[in-house]
């Protein structure tokens, strides 16, 4: 019959009575390479903390071709959940368009205005001003914004998208 080798460490006795003065031996410096990359969108996605289910790079290419996104436009996002397609939406619109997000659960919307942040992604207070008139929002909210990401908390299943804020300024949702 044939005999197993003993396991790493096993069939050796232990130098010493506790713990405390078993000595380990230094381990080699390993050679190898260090690759460095530069941050986007799809190193986000794959790295990201998933609270939700999230679209991955072929899925997103999708949306944003089928939106015909260029920069300087404005789209809206129903669900920002973990910001994987957010943060691509605003690459295509980058760098003077804008996302306006809307997200269900409060904690996740604030968790994802805390990433956008950390990525380098301007955060930005789309509301028209109460003197604005309807006429005029659009105009407004077109050309004296700047580009980013607005992250709103509501629920747009049962609220809908904020049309009476955004009619007419946005190109896709």
């Amino acid at each position: 019959a044939a005999e197993e080798a003993p396991r790493a460490g096993e069939g050796e006795e232990a130098k010493g009575t506790d713990d405390k003065t078993l000595q380990r031996q230094p381990q080699q410096p390993r050679k190898g390479f260090i690759y460095l990359l530069k941050p986007s969108c799809e190193l986000w996605t794959s790295v990201l903390p998933h609270r939700t289910q999230i679209l991955y790079v072929a899925d997103i290419a999708t949306v944003v071709a089928h939106l015909k996104l260029r920069p300087g436009m404005t789209v809206m996002e129903s669900g920002t959940g973990s910001g994987s397609l957010s943060h691509s939406l605003f690459r295509a619109v980058a760098p003077h368009g804008r996302v306006l997000t809307f997200e269900y659960h409060a904690a996740r919307a604030d968790k994802a205005r805390e990433e956008f942040r950390d990525n380098g992604i301007e955060l930005c207070d789309d509301t028209p001003s109460s003197a604005d008139s309807a006429d005029s929002a659009a105009t407004t909210t077109t050309t004296t914004r700047e580009g980013g990401i607005r992250v709103e908390q509501r629920d747009i299943e049962k609220l809908g998208f904020p049309s009476d804020r955004y009619a007419g300024a946005v190109d896709g949702v």
